[in-house]
């Protein structure tokens, strides 16, 4: 279970918010020179493992604009 973000079907997550909480064991695609992480992880460059209760939110960047772009099914 995890707060702020959405699982998908390879069972990562991935952020939906500003601020996000994931359970240990957990892989969470968040650039992690944009956000300040709380608790025990492995740092990778756009993603982190989590070994611990893990909390982030993103650093106070402005400006700053936020997009998530992912594939259109077929049919749509």
């Amino acid at each position: 279970m995890s707060s702020g973000s959405i699982e998908v079907p390879t069972g990562d997550y991935r952020f939906t918010t500003h601020c996000v909480s994931v359970h240990s064991g957990k892989k969470l695609h968040i650039d992690p020179s944009l956000w300040c992480i709380h608790g025990q992880h492995q740092t990778f460059e756009k993603y982190i493992i989590s070994e611990s209760n893990v909390s982030a939110h993103l650093a106070q960047i402005h400006p700053f604009a936020l997009g998530w772009i992912g594939p259109r099914e077929a049919g749509l």
